[in-house]
């Protein structure tokens, strides 16, 4: 493949090293991701010069140099002491000095105006934040990327409002935030009921207010500048592969204080090993190993059911309590971490035992409110409840300095003929897949902790792009059912060789945002829709126009003349295949009203999404008004 004039001003300005020139950076990159294979380094350089896969930008910059960071983004924590603030900007200034992004959970810290133990009172969550967006603004991410960074606040913190409306003013430019709900808060807007606000310092109610007051600020803050994003808590959670750990008390179950746990010394009763939790931490976890746990919980008077197993195994335990389901189809269908909830609403589903086997729920019965007990592991959040594998079911398990290594494979380049080589996909995510873990090997980290997390872990995220061009080209609208099918057959190969070849990774496909990157395979961004026939990108490298003959196609279908539902159902198709994240955008004319935003993530929330972001036309920084001239910046585009 001919580099595009904008592949070649990108790579040069951005990428290239010293004494470098543009042909030189997939040579760099494919031998550094080789690990010394020239067989492979061979083929991964002809993927590379082919415009088919690319890994994330700071693996394009870092590899092959000494102390290279790899990796595109990082979870830090936040914890509510002025050691872990301190420590947490600090560790974000350095992460964006070697070219990575950062998300930041503040859901743990106190809110404005509480008490402090040196007397005074706290200046609040968004206070704090504002010393993380000065950092970002003064520290360009080694000067060839800017800072990207993620801020998150569970929906039933005290802050909450202020944190919704912290963009509405202009501060925080540098921040993209969301508020992490639950099912049950969702629930609760279409009920009317009133939530709870909590100081998380000590777990105390500050006051009541309704969910849909709420969702109107959420709605009203986003239908204005595009912020915040919703992340669905419950919907992260049965992949288990996502975002930071995150407590959120209106969704933690767990069992009853009678359940037998094993544990290195036999089985015990929950309130047994709690009695003697200072003699032993230990406990035996899915896999067989003993671990210790980091942390109870206690939640009373929860509605409870009893569970009765075809093998007769009895357990009591919450609705939102977890076990590890399969269903049996045409052939077994993996099914992975689900709620008993959704268990009990399939009778096909079978519930997986610590000895290997499998068997049915026989019955159920509601046992009226108790006292329920959730224990929680830092490495695979496992327990075995009466011989049950099970997992803890207040936290969402992606840990502290955990980090996401991405590389993403251009569709549009996989057209032959007009017709999709699926044979050569299965091929390329072969290779992606052993790229991504070789990147995992050899990459710096920044900092120890991340590296112990990395090492355990090893997660990937293999990526799509180009998927728009890629329809073009197959005469495929991408507003059609005829596209959603498509992603069902594009997902059942891209799904079966990711987990059959990284089975061993936290998680193994995440699409991600590709903005840099589909400039240099020449191709549309991500899963987006083509943004418009001809528009300009802004990068912190300058401004790059894009027009392509392939745009000048009937089938094309660009962001803005597409209706929001279809931008929000091929998000939810792609879903079903990814067990990580997904970047997209749902397009809003500038039309739209408060209640069409209100709709969109409703119905977001109602189709499995694990997140939904909306972008209304001529919004942005509070611009009400049509603005006719695109924009993109480094990783979106905009009207």
């Amino acid at each position: 493949m001919r580099l595009s004039k904008n592949a070649k001003d990108l790579l040069s300005r951005r990428y290239c090293r010293e004494d470098e020139q543009p042909k030189d950076v997939f040579k760099r990159v494919s031998s550094a991701l080789s690990l010394g294979d020239e067989k492979f380094s061979k083929q991964l350089l002809k993927l590379m010069n082919n415009g088919i896969f690319l890994p994330n930008s700071p693996c394009l910059r870092n590899a092959g140099t000494k102390k290279g960071l790899l990796h595109a983004c990082f979870v830090l924590p936040v914890k509510d002491n002025m050691e872990s603030l301190s420590d947490s900007l600090k560790h974000m200034m350095i992460i964006f000095k070697h070219g990575g992004g950062v998300g930041l959970n503040f859901s743990e810290l106190r809110p404005k105006d509480a008490m402090l133990s040196t007397g005074g009172s706290s200046s609040g969550v968004v206070s704090f934040m504002k010393l993380y967006d000065v950092a970002t603004e003064t520290v360009k991410q080694g000067g060839f990327r800017r800072g990207a960074l993620m801020g998150i606040l569970n929906f039933e913190h005290d802050e909450i409002i202020r944190f919704i409306s912290s963009k509405l003013t202009g501060d925080l430019t540098n921040f993209n935030i969301s508020v992490m709900v639950s099912d049950k808060f969702m629930q609760d807007i279409v009920d009317d009921n009133q939530i709870e606000l909590k100081n998380p310092q000590n777990d105390t109610t500050t006051g009541t207010i309704g969910a849909k007051t709420i969702f109107d600020v959420i709605a009203h803050a986003a239908w204005y500048n595009g912020d915040p994003g919703l992340l669905f808590y419950d919907a992260i959670n049965r992949d288990n592969k996502l975002f930071p750990k995150v407590k959120i008390k209106a969704t933690n179950p767990c069992i009853t204080g009678d359940t037998l746990i094993l544990t290195p010394y036999g089985e015990k009763t929950v309130e047994d090993f709690i009695k003697n939790i200072k003699n032993s931490k230990e406990i035996i976890c899915e896999d067989g190993k003993v671990r210790e746990i980091d942390n109870i919980e206690t939640n009373f008077n929860v509605p409870t059911w009893e569970i009765e197993l075809e093998n007769n195994i009895k357990i009591k335990a919450t609705l939102a309590h977890q076990f590890y389901g399969w269903k049996e189809m045409s052939e077994w269908e993996y099914k992975g971490w689900m709620t008993l909830e959704n268990i009990l609403s399939d009778a096909d589903i079978r519930i997986k035992l610590f000895d290997n086997s499998f068997t049915k729920i026989k019955k159920t019965r509601s046992i009226g409110e108790q006292t329920v007990y959730d224990f929680h592991e830092p490495v695979t959040d496992t327990w075995i409840t009466n011989g049950i594998i099970s997992r803890g079911c207040g936290e969402v398990p992606l840990p502290d300095y955990g980090a996401c290594c991405l590389g993403s494979i251009n569709l549009s380049n996989l057209v032959k003929y007009n017709k999709f080589d699926f044979s050569e996909f299965e091929k390329v995510l072969k290779m992606s897949v052993r790229a991504l873990r070789n990147m995992n090997a050899i990459s710096w980290y920044p900092l120890p902790e991340i590296t112990k997390v990395m090492k355990e872990l090893d997660p990937i995220g293999v990526g799509i792009m180009g998927f728009a061009d890629c329809l073009i080209k197959l005469g495929i609208y991408y507003d059609s059912q005829e596209c959603l099918d498509f992603i069902d057959e594009l997902g059942k190969v891209y799904k079966k060789v990711t987990d059959k070849l990284a089975k061993d990774c936290f998680w193994k496909r995440i699409i991600a945002p590709t903005g840099s990157l589909s400039l240099i395979a020449d191709c549309s961004s991500g899963i987006e829709p083509v943004f418009a026939i001809d528009f300009e990108r802004h990068l912190t490298v300058g401004v790059m126009k894009e027009k392509r003959e392939l745009y000048k196609s009937t089938y094309t279908r660009v962001a803005h003349d597409i209706e929001p539902i279809w931008h929000l159902k091929v998000q939810a198709q792609w879903q079903k295949w990814v067990d990580g994240s997904i970047s997209k955008t749902i397009n809003l004319p500038y039309e739209a009203s408060i209640e069409d935003v209100k709709n969109i993530y409703m119905k977001a929330w109602e189709m499995g999404c694990k997140g939904i972001t909306i972008f209304r036309d001529g919004s942005k920084e509070g611009v009400l008004k049509k603005v006719i001239k695109q924009k993109c910046s480094d990783e979106s585009c905009t009207l």
